[in-house]
């Protein structure tokens, strides 16, 4: 093996031009349906095959509708803000149905079918035997879907003065009758309607009724006393977003509302069961009419959006997203959706920045056959309804594109670098938001140095040169110049020293300016590549791991992941990486931007990203890439690089995770011996509202007067952190230069017997270089290492 004879570097200087230019610098638009309707500029046509029904002299009825109402009620999981903000198919009754006698079965009183006394083709069903006190009932023979929409008709009379009030008059709408046992929550719910007192919400839980907290306030509607001849109130009922909504208006402005439990559309949500409908009256003669619901599929238009630029000539990857609540059964199983889709190009008359996307709403139809016989007619009755999906709000946008230019031309500064000092580090340095910080010292006696700018491209190799004659490099860095000395002429300073930060400072230059999209449930890696599309990073300078984990996702109305105007993207990014299982992201010696795990900086995986823990036993890897020795003699080859020149152990602090600002109290047990207690603050240093804020990590040890001594309690606080800290945490050593050695590598340290460290393994957290071509040609490397949990 080839001896060194003396340290050398390699430093290129590039042009000012980039090799990749951002040709379309991409965009994103998000607009809820709420705010387009609301603003009318959504056009509705309907969809294939679909007519809209005539309400009056030619007009027709939209096929989609808006359901906006403002939540009333508040639920164990609190009230929606802002609303429903459903675009759902317009529903209509159903009135090309006879629901009569045949579609139900009577389980207590008499009743009759009484046709065409209201709407066309519309049954009521008349309870004629009914007395006081006595509950007269009646089920369907049919099931409604899951999360189903209905009409009701309803008509009752006055209570009779005979009326025992010991038993308050009433009626009650049962949902989900019969439904099987599901692990999901109530199999049955019921909407009971007092005589003279505000309607109630009730659900059959853990084998009896109870009362849905706040459901008698709210509901704008009339009260059912009875109503004089020929009139009734109608009530309209449908699960929208998560909620039950009850209606006297069709779901126009007259609504209430009550929160299922669980977030709408994941299978933690609450459901409204596939199930009969059943009504309860105890109050004499009744009657009621039930209205199936019909709709009509409709498209619906979006206004053109300007990109800012022409998005057809770009080759970006459009962007389509959506927010949307399929039809779904009692499984969660998806029935029917809202579709979205991008249909410029079918649009005329747009200008080549403009884009647009169409939606269908189309209902989903629950029918069934040969549900009963109609007594009139002995023929067979059949039943049919309709459920619509909701869709709340479309993004539509385009990732970034760059065009690959010519590699910039390099100036050779190696002749002209006196030294080199510098360090990397596991995390981020300063507010700098770098891994890397180099600090070069340039020969300017000729002046020849007058050009250098501000954020020139920078790549450093430091190695040695061989007894053999060739040189042996490996590259440390490459970054961007900052603030070197902006005037610079001709016969300046002899020695100009310049900064060297990695392209980290690239990033935190670039700032959102309030056109990129939601990233609300995007997988974290697809979000990176949009941000570093934008910020000018070619996907063959990227690395990113793939964890699969996606980001989470809140409302419509306000979403978690915005690039906020003004923002620094690298503020953005660091939220990111730390919601995806804490990752690091960094700059690599080659300027390469990575995302890796934040101990072995190695990509992760779905698969280990749990176990990426630095321990010995995780999926870090923990194979010695350096074995170092205290002494020439205990290597191998004594010519083999791997000398330490001086080593020392650190001990900074506990681990951040165990050492929060403690309490502890001595007592004694029931033997009489010293026991202690500890207790902390989770909040105490970073949380001004704590009453125990401190701010910084402490330590606090409290005796028991006449119990223990404060010897005995410190004693015992001492063998705690013995306890918590039972290692030492870092080492810190110097060697003979070692610019391969890079962060996260493990490493072995042979020898230091005096230190407690032989043959102990240490993960590299950051890495020092010194270069000095004069007066001796000093070079070496300053290396800090966190030992390795063994593991369990």
């Amino acid at each position: 093996m080839a001896d060194r004879v003396y340290p050398i570097s390699d430093v290129k200087m590039y042009e000012t031009q980039r090799q990749y230019v951002q040709k379309y610098d991409g965009f994103g638009h998000n607009e809820l349906l709420r705010d387009l309707y609301l603003r009318g500029d959504l056009t509705m046509t309907p969809s294939p095959g679909a007519q809209w029904p005539q309400i009056g002299r030619g007009a027709t009825a939209p096929g989609g509708m808006l359901i906006e109402g403002t939540t009333h009620s508040a639920s164990a999981t609190g009230s929606v803000q802002g609303g429903l903000n459903a675009m759902i198919a317009r529903p209509h009754l159903d009135i090309s149905q006879s629901i009569g006698l045949g579609h139900f079965t009577p389980l207590a009183g008499d009743w009759l079918q009484l046709k065409n006394m209201g709407l066309q083709n519309e049954v009521k069903l008349y309870q004629y035997n009914g007395a006081p006190n006595l509950t007269t009932g009646i089920e369907s023979n049919f099931s409604l879907p899951t999360n189903p929409m209905f009409g009701v008709s309803l008509y009752r009379a006055h209570v009779c003065n005979s009326h025992n009030w010991s038993e308050p008059p009433y009626t009650e709408i049962h949902w989900s009758v019969g439904a099987p046992a599901h692990p999901y929550g109530a199999q049955e719910w019921a909407i009971a309607i007092p005589y003279g007192e505000p309607m109630l919400l009730l659900r059959y839980e853990n084998g009896t009724w109870e009362k849905v907290s706040d459901s008698d306030e709210g509901l704008d509607m009339p009260i059912f006393e009875g109503m004089a001849r020929g009139q009734r109130v109608f009530l309209w009922f449908a699960v929208i977003r998560g909620h039950i909504v009850i209606s006297t208006d069709g779901f126009v402005d007259h609504l209430w509302t009550y929160s299922l439990h669980g977030e709408p559309g994941s299978t933690s949500a609450e459901l409204i069961h596939s199930g009969k409908v059943a009504f309860w009256h105890n109050a004499g003669q009744w009657m009621f009419s039930f209205h199936p619901i019909a709709m009509h599929g409709c498209l619906i238009q979006s206004p053109p959006f300007s990109a800012a630029y022409d998005t057809t000539d770009s080759t970006g990857e459009l962007i389509l997203t959506y927010r949307r609540l399929p039809v779904i059964d009692d499984e969660f199983n998806p029935l029917h959706q809202a579709t979205v889709e991008d249909n410029t190009d079918e649009v005329p008359g747009l200008n080549p920045d403009e884009r647009t996307w169409q939606a269908t709403l189309t209902p989903y139809i629950h029918a069934q056959q040969d549900v009963g016989t109609d007594p009139d007619t002995g023929e067979t009755v059949d039943f049919r309804t309709a459920v619509s999906p909701e869709l709340y709000s479309v993004q539509i946008g385009q990732y970034p594109e760059l065009e690959a230019g010519d590699a910039p031309a390099s100036e050779d500064l190696t002749p002209r670098t006196i030294s080199v000092t510098g360090r990397q580090r596991g995390s981020s340095m300063g507010t700098t938001g770098s891994a890397a910080h180099y600090r070069l010292a340039l020969d300017n006696q000729d002046g020849s140095l007058a050009d250098i700018q501000e954020y020139r491209r920078l790549s450093l190799k430091l190695g040695w040169h061989l007894d053999n004659g060739s040189d042996s490099l490996s590259q440390v860095a490459s970054g961007y110049l900052v603030e070197p000395q902006l005037d610079i002429a001709p016969g300046g300073e002899s020695l100009l020293h310049v900064e060297l930060l990695d392209p980290m400072v690239r990033l935190r230059d670039e700032k959102a300016d309030g056109r990129s999209p939601i990233f609300d449930d995007w997988p974290v890696k697809a979000a990176f590549e949009w941000v570093l599309d934008r910020c000018g990073l070619d996907r063959s300078e990227l690395n990113l791991e793939d964890t699969g984990t996606p980001l989470s996702m809140g409302s419509p109305e306000e979403e978690l992941w915005r690039g906020e105007p003004g923002r620094p993207w690298i503020d953005f990014l660091h939220q990111m990486a730390a919601f995806d299982h804490g990752a690091a992201f960094f700059f690599d010696h080659n300027g390469h931007f990575v995302k890796a795990c934040p101990y072995c900086r190695q990509l992760r995986t779905a698969e280990d990203v749990l176990t990426h823990d630095g321990t010995e036993a995780g999926s870090c890897d923990c194979t010695v890439s350096w074995e170092l020795y205290t002494r020439s003699n205990a290597a191998p080859d004594p010519n083999q690089p791997g000398e330490i020149l001086r080593l020392s152990k650190l001990r900074e602090s506990l681990a951040g995770t165990d050492y929060n600002n403690y309490i502890m109290v001595a007592g004694v047990d029931a033997d009489g011996h010293a026991i202690r207690s500890v207790a902390y603050d989770a909040d105490s240093l970073y949380d001004p509202a704590s009453s125990r804020y401190v701010g910084w990590r402490k330590m606090e040890v409290y005796e028991v007067r006449g119990i223990c001594t404060q010897a005995q309690a410190n004693q015992m606080a001492t063998e705690l952190m013995q306890q918590l800290a039972p290692e030492p945490e870092h080492v810190s050593l110097v060697t003979p230069l070692e610019p391969g050695l890079k962060i996260g590598q493990v490493l072995r340290v042979n020898g230091g017997e005096a230190v407690g460290v032989n043959g102990a393994k240490y993960r590299i957290c950051e890495v020092e270089h010194h270069v000095h071509k004069a007066p001796n040609h000093i070079a070496y490397s300053t290396i800090k290492a966190k030992d390795l949990p063994a593991g369990t």
